[in-house]
């Protein structure tokens, strides 16, 4: 067996979360539907899961989680489509709020709308209303029970 799959190497090589409809469309006899589900696949394994950088054409971009860099053309290229194609695919994206684009010098951002949602990490704006990454637990309060001994009934506290 190739190292390359030897367990450690997978163990260390990370993880991504793409959902399941997209990796089920992968395979979808209607070319279309397949193709879309490649592209929103590949977008969902170049995204960034934390805050990098990312060097197009001799600049420095931030990325920030569910971002990529690109260039538009190379992407229509590696998926053999047409510009025309390409933009029209991206337009559907952007129209079904799934992406989200904005032009950079050699390039495109992309951002995954969601992305934090799918892969589990709370947004910013929830941390905000709902008071941090984790709700404050607050212990449970002392409940009374009634014990009855024979005919007389006595309230005790469980702390």
């Amino acid at each position: 067996m190739n190292k390359f799959f030897a367990m450690e190497n997978l163990l260390k090589s990370g993880y991504c979360i793409i959902p399941r409809v997209i990796l089920e469309n992968q395979l979808s006899s209607c070319e279309k539907t397949a193709l879309r589900a490649r592209i929103l696949c590949y977008f969902y394994q170049k995204a960034y899961f934390a805050k990098g950088e990312v060097v197009l054409d001799g600049r420095i971009y931030t990325c920030f989680r569910g971002e990529l860099i690109a260039n538009q053309e190379e992407l229509a290229a590696f998926f053999k489509t047409d510009r025309r194609q390409w933009t029209r695919i991206m337009a559907e994206f952007t129209s079904e709020n799934i992406i989200r684009t904005e032009q950079v010098r050699g390039g495109t951002r992309i951002t995954l709308v969601g992305y934090d949602c799918i892969v589990g990490k709370k947004s910013a704006q929830y941390k905000q209303t709902n008071g941090g990454d984790k709700a404050q637990i607050q212990p449970p309060k002392p409940r009374s029970r009634n014990w009855a001994f024979g005919s007389k009934t006595t309230t005790r506290s469980t702390t």
